[in-house]
């Protein structure tokens, strides 16, 4: 059942509205709030209700080590049952390897599974200078496209760079109207902007 419906406010800043305490753990407490559930841990809660529900570091700690000890102790023995099961196998594979009899195979076999090792190989081959020669492809067209997105960021970003060299008084506005205008009717704005004079300097040069 909850333990009462209130505020709860942790040390970093979060409210929980109408909170009720559903549970309580050793790292932290679970709490039904006008948002949801959560559980907030004891080191985010004031020392005052860290105190009041019992929060003791050492038993936490404590219990954190069980936990690993346990954890390690089951991944070992999962390992070893692994390790077992796998020696069974491979002793009952060699025991039907040993009772299975040995037919020499013919001249024709040997033969064919020689050409399928063959095919296979010249498969691979191909497989992988396909692979290289596609991959290279694909970084040329990596490279031609970055230089195209350098060149059209340089030369879209001129009206402002325009503007910053003539010293215009305008230059936020202008680096704005920019950054928004996509090469349209704003961006040419823009342009023009950056060449009309804003100072008496200006007007003689």
């Amino acid at each position: 059942m909850p333990i009462f419906a209130a505020d709860i406010k942790s040390t970093d800043g979060v409210t929980y509205k109408s909170a009720e305490i559903t549970r309580v753990e050793l790292d932290g407490i679970t709490v039904s709030y006008a948002d949801g559930v959560a559980k907030i841990p004891f080191t985010n809660l004031s020392p005052a209700l860290q105190k009041k529900y019992g929060y003791d570091p050492a038993k936490l700690e404590a219990y954190r080590h069980e936990q690993i000890a346990l954890a390690e102790a089951q991944q070992k023995a999962a390992m070893e049952a692994q390790r077992r099961q796998e020696l069974a196998l491979q002793d009952e594979q060699k025991k039907e390897q040993e009772l299975r009899p040995v037919t020499p195979a013919s001249p024709s076999i040997q033969s064919f599974d020689q050409l399928q090792d063959e095919s296979a190989a010249r498969a691979n081959a191909v497989n992988e200078t396909d692979r290289k020669r596609e991959m290279g492809g694909m970084w040329r067209i990596a490279i031609y496209f970055g230089a195209i997105i350098l060149f059209v960021c340089h030369f879209y970003y001129l009206p402002y760079r325009i503007a910053k060299a003539r010293g215009s008084r305008h230059l936020d506005a202008i680096l704005m109207l920019n950054h928004f205008a996509f090469f349209g009717i704003c961006w040419l704005i823009a342009l023009i902007w950056a060449y009309i004079p804003t100072s008496a300097r200006q007007y003689q040069d």
